[in-house]
């Protein structure tokens, strides 16, 4: 699969950004490159984000809106089938075709084969932060052949960290000899909790009487318990007479008010609000009128005053318009003097210069006179140009002369000067010596490098102690590994670890064997202890001393015997009497000290345990001591192939490490020998072929010149042949510039000529009109246009001033016609009087007649609205006046005053009845249930006084019982504390608990343990697989890639075993010596994971049905410049098989790509800049 094409339609900081990538086979390796903040990581996400959709939480939503994020692109695969595809953000169907139509995902999982968005990032996609981590990877592996396959080829990074931790958390959960791990901690406390509750126990004789008694001290308690809720529910119900006694007594008198009130009318608590505000309205009202009605007689007595003329109001209009023209009148009287003088002068002007006319035109020009403005323009434009003709004639010829003389100069100094050689084989010598730079100063540098390292190498070997030898023979020195120092370490702490344990161990136990027999003499000191062995003794011996005297009793003889044996000096029936009082006796104190007897009994099996623990421990010590003299033995052999003597396993390590730094210098020292050498045969190559080329243009070179001194002479010669080159150059452009110009300044005086017998046969035929054409020059001709068109303006303004004067006569003869018919109509008094100021008079009259009609109608609006006030005003009366007739017949009332008493008394009873209900809603949860009038009537049989006295006396009785209660519960305490101190069940209990808890947490930590074992079985099964079916084609095809990644400092890999026999990945030099992964350089790991990369993916690709673009960012960041050129020539050998886009922030990988892949592959693609406060608030290199 290919992509065709890329459009970032509105993702991130792009906007509208295609990349064509083309469908052709060859076009496969594509280099976008992009300068900070232009969008490179922008679309590198996008690019992911196409294939598998855009997350719910993007930083790409700062410029564009979340939904109007959009990626296209077209799709090419390996069969010839385009698909066109746009991503959009959303939930679902966010894939969508060319018309913006859902597509299902299945459709982009067939042409992606089918991979999953982890397997592209890890597999077909490699950044420069996952490069320097898989080198990391493979310095902590050791090469490991197996972790390097597997991390190389599915793209993961850390797996040799992931076994580590696995292995770790493993050891931490379990280790057989350990006890610090988790399961062996617990089954220690599973084990001390089976034993304690095993211990702890009691006997049920004891428990049954004891429990008897507490059964006893419950009863009574619960009994004395019982009476004192007797007695409080009886106090409480004499508090609670004693609560509702006053309200109940004030209940009966508000009762007794109510009665005496007797009939009242129920009127509502509104009666008096509603009487009082009909009062106020008619009160108002009443007033209202009055008032209304002295105002309207006012406004009627002042219309009566106030005059209009009505013929004045009638005629506005035509008053109003006669003033309009007011003003025109009097400025036409002002202008008709000022306009008859100017139109008079304006004639005689235009008179005189008919006359100078006349006497100077012919008596055709007399009689035309008037010029058409086509004639008059064509006299103008010709009389302008001429001026220029001539101008234009003078410089043409000036400008011929100058050029000749300039043209000759020119051709004198082009054939005096000679013809240039050709530079280019010096140029190109020249160019190829300056592209490798400075080489004498690279070529000092890599030798001042290469001394301070053979330097720094010396004095490290002369530093490292335990071993004197050259940088060759340390080389070859058969060391330990680092793997094989970190077991030593790890096992002589372990071993360390446990010697210390087990030291440990045997302290305490014999602390415990000393603090045991301190504890035994305790109890013996206390006098002596009755065992059970002892009391058997005793009983055995009045057995046998039995059987003696049952035989002689019997008849048997012997009893002497017997005597002498038991109670030498006693009898047998002594002896016997004797025997079975002891025997008593020790049974007696048996029973008696039962518990300094058990106590000794356990403190000497405890003392037989810790002495056998004690044994074992010594024998524990014993042991690991010798194991440490085998594991320091051991590792001594480790050393014994290089004579040296080994420090402890932490020194050796950093030794070691030491002598990896040599060894990496010595390494560095043979990669700049080898870089002075290349310097100096490249020095060499260009200082004969500058000679050569010297020599042949006739320039040679002093003998012993160094490169830049003979760089420096081919430049200074090419300099002096490029001047003599562009010398000459410039003179035959000269040459052929004048020549230009010399042939065109002729050619505009021919033209110019040319014009100017045009322009007068034009002008002739031009000023014809005018005259004879030889007696007027442009001047003269242009003087007597302009004077014509004086006369014909001067006699145009005279005849429109005569009709201006005409049109104002007409004006004013109408203006005053019009105020002498009006004013005999409106105003005789102003009959004989000047018609403007008649006109500005009668509109004075006017406004005043307007104002006086404006007044009397407000004055009559007034009028109406005192008027509506009246009959609004007598309405409310009749309406208060009703109002108050009603309250009086409801209230059942004659008059005001009645109604005023009835309100205060139907107050009253309000006020009664509803105090009584809030008595009563005080009543009854006091009552206890009982019926309200019930308890009322209860209530008025009680004496207060005596109320207070009982429940005085039943406090006081409560007061007794809850002290009595109260001893008790304390007798209880006590018991319940006694009975827990010989009651073992609980604690036994609780060490069961904790014996069933640390069973639980074995049983997790077993289940953890196994899947963290599993997990790393697995793991190592399918890393170990990886490498069976991937090693041979992997290694092969890496081996070919990795020199040249490395510029050939390592000519091959192979695999090799290492101490512990595991195989590993080693890298072969030129001269066939082998280095570990582990001893190579920070970069050559970079560019050995790179080989493994892409030794990979190209078995993968092979593999593959549909085969998925290459995508790499910016992995040459740590490449010098040679190193990176010989990468892109080995990611150009990936194009026959898939697509490769490369991304960039580094404009000089540009040109080293042009130089490394060939032309009809390489396509390079610009990306534009985002603005520094458009970019997202991401982690750093976003964007």
């Amino acid at each position: 699969m290919r992509i065709v094409a890329l459009e970032f339609v509105a993702f991130g900081c792009l906007s509208n950004v295609r990349l064509r990538f083309g469908d052709g086979e060859k076009e496969n390796f594509h280099l976008i490159y992009g300068e900070n903040e232009a969008g490179k990581s922008t679309a590198l996400r996008g690019l992911t984000n196409l294939f598998y959709g855009i997350p719910a939480r993007t930083a790409d939503v700062f410029r564009h809106k979340g939904r109007d994020l959009r990626i296209r692109a077209e799709l090419l695969s390996s069969s010839g089938a385009r698909l066109t595809i746009v991503r959009r953000k959303g939930q679902q169907k966010t894939l969508l075709d060319g018309d913006d139509q859902p597509l299902p995902d299945s459709t982009l999982g067939e042409m992606l084969g089918g991979i999953s968005e982890e397997a592209f990032t890890s597999v077909h996609r490699l950044d420069h932060e996952a490069l320097v981590r898989g080198g990391e990877d493979l310095r902590e592996g050791r090469g490991d052949l197996a972790e390097s396959l597997f991390q190389a080829g599915a793209g993961v990074t850390g797996l040799h960290k992931v076994l580590r931790e696995l292995e770790g958390q493993a050891e931490a959960i379990f280790k057989p000899r350990g006890r610090q791990p988790l399961i062996n901690g617990a089954i220690e406390r599973y084990q001390q909790a089976r034993k304690q509750s095993r211990e702890w126990s009691v006997r049920p004789s004891d428990w049954a009487k004891k429990q008897e008694a507490g059964a006893e001290l419950e009863a009574e308690l619960e009994q004395r318990q019982g009476e004192l809720r007797r007695m409080r529910a009886e106090q409480k119900r004499l508090e609670r007479l004693q609560f509702a006694w006053p309200p109940a007594a004030r209940l009966r008198e508000v009762r007794s008010e109510l009665s005496a009130l007797g009939t009242v009318v129920p009127l509502p608590e509104s009666a008096a609000r509603e009487r009082a505000e009909a009062e106020r309205t008619l009160r108002d009202a009443s007033a209202r009128v009055a008032e209304a009605g002295r105002e309207a007689r006012r406004l009627e007595t002042e219309i009566a005053g106030v005059h209009a003329p009505e013929a004045l109001i009638v005629q506005a209009a035509a008053i109003t318009a006669l003033n309009q023209r007011l003003g025109a009148f009097r400025q036409a009287v002002a202008d008709l003097p000022t306009l008859r003088t100017r139109e008079s002068r304006d004639r005689d002007e235009a008179g005189a210069i008919l006359q100078d006319l006349k006497a100077r035109l012919n008596g055709e020009a007399i009689a035309k006179l008037d010029l058409s403005a086509i004639e008059r323009d064509r006299i103008e434009s010709l009389a302008n140009r001429y001026p220029a003709l001539i101008q234009r004639m003078q410089d043409a010829a000036e400008r011929a002369g100058t050029a000749g003389e300039e043209l000759a100069q020119s051709r004198d100094l082009l054939n005096a000067t000679p013809a240039a050689l050709d530079p280019a084989h010096l140029r190109q010598v020249v160019t190829r010596a300056q592209k490798g730079g400075d080489l004498e100063a690279q070529l000092r540098e890599a030798r001042t490098r290469l001394q301070t390292l053979q330097q720094q190498a010396e004095l490290q070997i002369s530093r490292l102690g335990r071993w004197n030898g050259t940088g060759p023979d340390l080389a070859r020195l058969p060391l330990p590994s680092i793997e094989t120092v970190d077991r030593f370490e790890l096992e002589f702490a372990e071993a360390g670890e446990a010697l210390k344990a087990a030291e440990q161990q045997l302290k305490e136990l014999q602390e415990m064997v000393r603090e045991t027999d301190a504890r035994i003499q305790a109890v013996q000191l206390r006098g002596e202890v009755p065992t059970e062995r002892e009391l058997e003794l005793k009983r055995d011996r009045r057995d046998r001393t039995w059987q003696q005297v049952r035989r002689a009793w019997l008849g048997s003889a012997g009893d002497d015997s017997a005597e002498h044996r038991f109670q030498p000096g006693k009898s047998l029936v002594e002896a016997y009497e004797h025997a079975v009082a002891e025997a008593d006796a020790a049974a007696d104190r048996l029973r008696r000290e039962a518990g300094r007897a058990a106590q000794l009994a356990q403190l000497l099996a405890l003392r037989e345990e810790t002495e056998e623990r004690l044994l074992d421990a010594s024998r524990d010590v014993e042991l690991l001591l010798y194991r440490k003299g085998v594991l320091t033995g051991q590792w001594e052999t480790a050393w014994s192939p290089s004579a040296i003597q080994p420090a402890p396993p932490r020194e050796m390590r950093a030794w070691l490490g030491r002598c990896a730094e040599v060894l990496r210098v010595l390494d560095v020292c043979g990669t700049e020998a080898g870089a002075v050498q290349r310097l100096e045969e490249l020095a060499d190559r260009h200082s004969a072929e500058i000679r050569d080329a010297l020599a042949t243009l006739g320039a040679p070179a002093a003998p012993g010149a160094g490169l830049a001194a003979l760089i420096d002479c081919g430049r200074e010669l090419l300099s002096h042949l490029e001047q003599a080159r562009t010398r000459r150059e410039a003179l035959a452009a000269e040459v052929q510039r004048r020549t230009r110009e010399f042939d065109k300044a002729e050619r505009e005086k021919v033209q110019t000529a040319e014009r100017i017998a045009g322009w007068q046969e034009q002008w002739n035929a031009a000023v014809a009109v005018l005259g004879p054409a030889e007696k007027l020059d442009a001047a003269q001709a242009l003087a007597m246009v302009r004077r014509i068109d004086v006369y014909h303006q001067k006699a145009k303004d005279a005849e429109q001033r005569l009709a201006q004067i005409a049109a104002l006569e007409s004006m004013v003869v109408r203006f005053e016609k019009d105020v002498t018919d009006l004013v005999p109509a409106v105003a005789a008094d102003l009959h004989g009087v000047p018609a403007d100021q008649a006109a500005a008079g009668l509109q004075s009259r006017l406004m005043q007649a307007q104002r006086d009609a404006e007044r009397r109608k407000a004055l009559e609006e007034q009028l109406a609205q005192a008027q509506a006030t009246i009959e609004q005003s007598q309405a409310e009366v009749r309406r208060a006046t009703s109002d108050l007739d009603s309250l009086l017949q409801q209230a059942q009332c004659a008059d005001r005053d009645e109604l005023v008493a009835m309100e205060q008394r139907a107050a009253r009873a309000r006020q009664l009845t509803s105090e009584a209900e809030q008595l009563v809603h005080t009543l009854v949860p006091l009552s206890g249930g009982t019926p309200l009038e019930d308890f009322l009537a209860e209530l008025a049989e009680v004496n207060p006084g005596r109320l207070a006295a009982e429940a005085e006396a039943l406090t006081a009785g409560i007061a007794e019982q809850e002290a009595a209660i109260g001893k008790l519960q304390t007798a209880g305490g006590k018991f319940q504390t006694e009975l827990e101190a010989m009651d073992g069940s609980e604690r036994a209990a609780e060490a069961a608990g904790k014996a069933q808890q640390a069973a639980a947490q074995i049983e997790s930590l077993s289940a953890r343990y196994l899947r963290l074992r599993l997990a790393c079985s697995i793991l190592r099964q399918q890393i170990e697989i990886y490498r069976e079916e991937n090693q041979g084609p992997v290694i092969r095809r890496a081996s070919e890639l990795f020199p040249k990644l490395t510029r050939h400092s390592f000519a091959s890999l192979k695999t090799g075993f290492d101490e512990k026999d595991r195989p590993v990945l080693l890298g072969v030099r030129p001269h066939d010596e082998e280095v570990m992964v582990a001893g190579m350089s920070e970069g050559t790991r970079d560019q050995l994971y790179l080989a493994l990369r892409l030794a990979s993916l190209e078995r993968q690709l092979e593999e593959s049905a549909e085969p998925i673009p290459f995508v790499a960012d910016d992995i040459f960041i740590s490449f010098d410049n040679d190193r990176a050129r010989d990468a892109f020539r080995v990611l150009a050998e990936l194009c026959p098989k898939t697509q490769v886009l490369f991304f960039t922030h580094h404009a000089h990988l540009i040109e080293l790509a042009r130089e490394a892949v060939p032309p009809d592959l390489l396509q390079v693609h610009r990306l534009g800049a985002c603005s520094p406060e458009e970019m997202p608030r991401m982690k750093p290199g976003a964007g």
